[in-house]
């Protein structure tokens, strides 16, 4: 049964069970996402999508035995089908070119097995900040225009405020650090440094911050 309650409808996906338990479980916390299936192969996940449809997929990049394959095959297949459809690729991959191959099919988040499950909320927040069917440059002036202001708030320094716009528009440390030329440590300082000058300690809220989203 379908709740319409819910502001948000999340499907995950992975192959092993413990890994969808884990999630749903984290992510049942929320007053705002509703975990409406769980899918173990690209099969299953179709079938899903065809059904009930949702607006966020967690799914991770490396599912064999699908009935539609996996990896960037998969993903391809899922941008063209549902091309409205919110991607959020959960993996343990850090390979750079494997990692532009998925941005440039148009998913905006990957998200880190190994980080702290925090950082799967962080890009569910993201993600429905953007809002894949608004226009590009709309959303990206949103988060233009509400970093902005909490700039001026607080002081925050340029290259600072820079890094909170990528952050919070869905961009990950590691992507923010390939994007502006700077190392990681540098970007995580000066992300820190804004967190500290907002007086909030968890990344989840410069969301809320700027954003308005719980």
């Amino acid at each position: 049964m379908i709740s319409t309650k819910k502001e948000c409808r999340v499907i995950i996906a992975d192959d092993h069970p413990f890994v969808t338990a884990g999630i749903k479980h984290f992510l049942a916390g929320s007053d705002s996402l509703e975990i409406i299936g769980t899918a173990h192969d690209s099969g299953e996940i179709v079938e899903l999508l065809d059904h009930i449809g949702c607006d966020i997929l967690i799914s991770d990049y490396s599912m064999p035995n699908g009935k539609y394959g996996d990896g960037i095959k998969f993903l391809s297949f899922l941008r063209r089908r549902y091309p409205n459809l919110n991607i959020i690729v959960y993996t343990v991959i850090e390979e750079p070119t494997l990692l532009t191959k998925i941005s440039r099919l148009g998913i905006r988040s990957v998200v880190d097995k190994s980080s702290d499950m925090e950082m799967l909320l962080s890009a569910i927040n993201a993600v429905r900040a953007i809002d894949q069917r608004a226009p590009r440059h709309v959303a990206a002036a949103r988060v233009e225009s509400s970093v902005a202001h909490g700039q001026q708030r607080v002081a925050l320094s340029p290259q600072e405020a820079e890094v909170v716009r990528l952050f919070i528009s869905g961009l990950t440390v590691d992507e923010i650090a390939r994007t502006l030329c700077r190392s990681k440590k540098t970007i995580s300082t000066q992300k820190n440094a804004a967190k500290n000058k907002l007086g909030i300690k968890r990344d989840v809220e410069l969301y809320r911050l700027f954003l308005g989203f719980d």
